[in-house]
């Protein structure tokens, strides 16, 4: 069951129609000349979360709006995507997309995962 998608204080009033967690490890190979290939294993990097979807009607441009606020903030804040999972995030990419209509903005996100104590922001 899909909950609606959150970040910090704004739930989207539509959860997008795509999303997607992508998870990648740190693995590194290099030749040695008596062993042959070594790889080593430096751990999973951090996840990014990417989306797109659209609002309709008259306030698509008001919810539009509400993510672009979002984005301007710094620092992190905790992402809740339609899986249910709780990630601490930070909002990386926004985008507003496709062909322009009356009364629908498409957008696409895209989303950082972070540790908060090794998080730094001028």
């Amino acid at each position: 069951m899909a909950v609606s998608m959150r970040y910090k204080t704004l739930t989207f009033p539509i959860n997008p129609k795509t999303f997607s967690i992508s998870a990648v490890r740190n693995i590194h190979t290099y030749h040695s000349p008596f062993t042959g290939m070594i790889t080593q294993d430096y751990g999973a990097k951090t996840r990014v979360i990417t989306g797109s979807g659209e609002y309709y009607s008259l306030s698509a441009q008001t919810n539009f709006n509400n993510l672009w606020n979002l984005f301007v903030q710094k620092n992190h804040g905790i992402l809740v995507p339609p899986s249910g999972q709780y990630i601490t995030a930070i909002f990386s990419s926004l985008k507003m997309v496709g062909e322009a209509g009356p009364d629908i903005i498409k957008y696409a996100f895209e989303f950082i995962e972070v540790n908060p104590d090794n998080y730094y922001y001028t």
